[in-house]
């Protein structure tokens, strides 16, 4: 299903519990895999709708820019680091997420981890994915700035689909699938 840049906002339930949703999940869960240097792969945007490195940040950063989790030694085993957020946050839950890097030159590196009905930032290493920072998107997502009423916590729809769109074209997906060595009898 090619992407279209719709947004769900209202919260579904999934076993009992609410489950928001947004452009992230759905960018996601349809199949849209995020874009490599090599070019787009099937079923991504075509290339003008992805942002330039330097407007790709969701907070607009003076100098903030993607970097490849991959080639930065802090940021390698971002795989593991996402698997073990989903078994904490969507346990037995099949997942997809896709997680990206940013970076101001030498200053400072971070990433974001989307999927799962969550918003997560990762300092990299041995910290855990969500500390400090874990923003489930039911609850902590915004119509506009004015909505925020000074909150530091709360973010805005646009915020969000910036990151989303910073995701989509220069993240890393990552697929979680629920306990598969467990057979019912």
């Amino acid at each position: 299903m090619p992407y279209r840049g719709d947004v769900s906002w209202k919260p579904r339930r999934r076993g009992g519990r609410p489950v928001g949703t947004a452009i992230v999940v759905l960018t996601l869960a349809t199949g849209i895999a995020c874009a490599t240097r090599s070019g787009a792969t099937r079923g991504e945007p075509p290339a003008a709708a992805c942002p330039s490195a330097e407007a790709a940040s969701p907070d607009q950063t003076d100098g903030a820019r993607p970097f490849d989790l991959a080639a930065n030694a802090d940021f390698a085993g971002y795989e593991r680091a996402v698997r073990n957020f989903a078994a904490r946050t969507s346990p037995g839950q099949a997942e997809d997420y896709c997680v990206v890097g940013f970076a101001s030159g030498t200053d400072w590196r971070l990433a974001w981890v989307l999927g799962g009905g969550h918003i997560a930032v990762w300092s990299g290493g041995d910290a855990e994915v969500g500390q400090p920072r874990d923003l489930d998107l039911s609850t902590d997502v915004v119509a506009s700035e004015s909505d925020l009423h000074g909150s530091t916590y709360l973010v805005t729809r646009e915020w969000v689909d910036r990151l989303t769109t910073g995701c989509r074209c220069f993240g890393h997906p990552v697929s979680t699938k629920p306990n598969a060595g467990k057979r019912k009898d």
